[in-house]
């Protein structure tokens, strides 16, 4: 059995739901969409943060939930948040990778004033060593910088 927490866009914990689902594996380039059944009481909503404890465990969020007799709950990884146009600067070498990330993430996802985007993000960097680039493609979209 698995355990599928559920919290709102602010990380409160709304519910804790003990279930048999299980999560593929996922491809970070092209999120895809992972759909499970919850039961209806479950309080599980749109745009809600969910962690499967599993063998394997998965964050994503909750791009919808429908249904009649049980909630069926549609989500993607928690990269598909950046899997949209944004506000960022150019790479331009200046700086390193990761703390051009980091600069690009914290104005576009905590210090933005959209309550929709604003996640409460806490950044480690696990690196030994500086991540270098060659090219960064001319996008505006930042998992595309990221992968």
């Amino acid at each position: 059995m698995n355990q599928i927490w559920i919290y709102d866009r602010l990380f409160k914990r709304k519910d804790v739901i003990i279930t048999d689902v299980n999560i593929k594996n996922y491809d970070c380039i092209v999120p895809q969409i992972t759909t499970f059944e919850v039961a209806k009481e479950s309080k599980i909503n749109d745009s809600d943060f969910v962690i499967i404890k599993a063998e394997k465990e998965f964050i994503g969020i909750v791009d919808s939930v429908g249904g009649v007799n049980t909630k069926e709950v549609s989500i993607y990884p928690i990269e598909h948040l950046f899997d949209n146009d944004l506000d960022i600067d150019n790479l331009d070498g200046t700086m390193s990778v990761v703390e051009y990330l980091t600069r690009q993430i914290t104005r576009n996802f905590i210090e933005t004033d959209d309550i929709y985007m604003r996640v409460p993000f806490i950044f480690e960097s696990t690196l030994g060593a500086d991540v270098e680039y060659k090219t960064i493609i001319d996008t505006s979209n930042l998992l595309d910088i990221i992968n």
